[in-house]
């Protein structure tokens, strides 16, 4: 995934997660990813996505 430089990393997975629960990709009653899962998909740093 490409960031934008002028908007927090955090902002932008959390807009992303927030997307996909909306458009159906997570349904009711199922998990998101972890954590781990995150840091990888996005390649990340642990602390970012804790935020």
């Amino acid at each position: 995934m490409e960031f934008a430089p002028d908007i927090p990393r955090w902002r932008q997975v959390a807009a992303v997660i927030r997307s996909r629960i909306e458009d159906g990709t997570y349904t009711p009653r199922t998990r998101v990813p972890s954590v781990q899962q995150i840091v990888e998909e996005f390649g990340l740093a642990t602390p970012r996505p804790r935020r």
